[in-house]
């Protein structure tokens, strides 16, 4: 009793265990999901997700936890978008 629980109240941001929102996490996840809708494209929206992520986690210090597959399809992503638009 007295209890409640807030589920979401991160503000859709990831936590690490330090209580720090996580912006190469969080930001990805807004561009995936919010590109879907614009581009009218699910795998664009997917493109744009991971390109963020690689991008964020890069400026950020956190190159080295970028897993090798990662690099590979963000970059096919960047050069399918440079080729066809």
């Amino acid at each position: 009793p007295g209890r409640e629980i807030h589920e979401g109240s991160d503000g859709g941001q990831r936590i690490d265990q330090h209580g720090v929102r996580l912006p190469a996490v969080s930001v990805p996840a807004f561009l995936t999901l919010a590109m879907m809708p614009m581009t009218y494209n699910i795998s664009y929206g997917i493109a744009f997700g991971l390109i963020g992520y690689v991008i964020i986690s890069a400026f950020t210090g956190k190159i080295k936890e970028i897993k090798v597959g990662t690099w590979v399809v963000a970059i096919l992503f960047a050069v399918m978008f440079l080729l066809t638009h």
